[in-house]
């Protein structure tokens, strides 16, 4: 899944903070999906995909610690500074 940048994040959280119920029904799809899940005998795969993908919806959607969301990690430079 590609991780949303700092700013996207931000976005994310105002929607949760201000449309709880759209979490609440990320949070609800994700429960009928896994209670499905025994049920789906071909295909499995594709329905734990996205079961899946709705968790890390809702892990985007859930607020973060004070201090918000922390941009994502840089690479290490290879440049050496003496």
């Amino acid at each position: 899944m590609i991780r949303p940048d700092h700013e996207q994040l931000q976005v994310l959280q105002i929607v949760a903070r201000t449309q709880p119920r759209f979490v609440q029904f990320l949070k609800d799809w994700k429960d009928q999906e896994l209670g499905l899940l025994p049920q789906r005998l071909q295909n499995t795969a594709v329905y734990q995909g996205r079961c899946q993908m709705i968790d890390e919806l809702i892990k985007l959607f859930e607020p973060t610690p004070v201090g918000g969301a922390k941009p994502p990690a840089r690479p290490p430079s290879n440049m050496h500074t003496e």
